[in-house]
């Protein structure tokens, strides 16, 4: 029942190891995934405050041909909200309640639907069968360590 991964998947799991500049545009894309598909190479860099070429390279860093896959990539989920970080407003504590949900909701979804249940199933008798598991996390990752725990 795996299914492919979306960009935003791809993005998220490449986020950890790519450069500052990298990550920066990333981010940007993260949070605004129905704005960039409408943008040009120019106006991305712009808002993400990096040069025109450091959005190509990031386009062939993350997998891609280019930007304007890039941009065809994040077409074919932008619509699914579901599917994305939901920008979180600290001054809207309703709003921001919702989007944790979501965003959390979403992260769950997309690990099910990419992984099969006999793997799942094979990782939970791993994990309760191990005599210790090690969790650590570290900056914004320390509460899901600290939730697995």
């Amino acid at each position: 029942m795996a299914s492919q991964a979306t960009i935003i998947d791809t993005l998220y799991s490449k986020l950890p190891t790519l450069s500052a500049t990298d990550h920066k545009i990333a981010q940007y894309v993260l949070t605004h995934p129905n704005q960039v598909v409408n943008m040009t190479i120019s106006a991305l860099a712009q808002a993400a405050g990096v040069s025109d070429a450091s959005v190509s390279r990031f386009s062939k860093n993350i997998g891609l041909d280019g930007f304007h896959q890039l941009k065809i990539e994040l077409a074919r989920v932008a619509e699914n909200q579901d599917s994305y970080y939901q920008q979180i407003n600290p001054d809207d504590f309703g709003q921001a309640l919702q989007s944790i949900s979501a965003n959390k909701v979403a992260e769950i979804n997309s690990t099910l639907a990419q992984t099969a249940a006999p793997v799942l199933k094979e990782i939970v008798q791993a994990i309760a069968a191990a005599p210790i598991v090690q969790v650590a996390g570290a900056g914004g990752t320390f509460p899901v360590a600290a939730d697995a725990v």
